[in-house]
């Protein structure tokens, strides 16, 4: 069985999306999602600049690999995909 657990846009901080690994492995999650998204692509307006960087994902992975679990992410838009 696998459970997910997903955190999707409900953090505030950089520190506070990678700390989202460790509370999920703690409440016995075996996988972690998040979204790639924008405030320009959930409320039509505002920066460009990603809320969740995905320059983020490299550490995301690190901590995922050190608690054992696994890390998922969809991305919100066609705009959040990485080449």
């Amino acid at each position: 069985m696998k459970i997910i657990a997903e955190v999707g846009s409900n953090f505030s901080s950089e520190k506070d999306l990678i700390d989202s690994v460790e509370i999920a492995k703690s409440c016995g999650a075996t996988a972690v999602k998040f979204q790639l998204f924008s405030e320009c692509d959930l409320y039509g307006k505002g920066s460009e600049t990603y809320n969740f960087n995905p320059k983020t994902l490299p550490q995301l992975k690190q901590k995922c690999l050190e608690n054992d679990i696994e890390l998922m992410c969809s991305a919100f838009s066609p705009g959040a995909f990485i080449s």
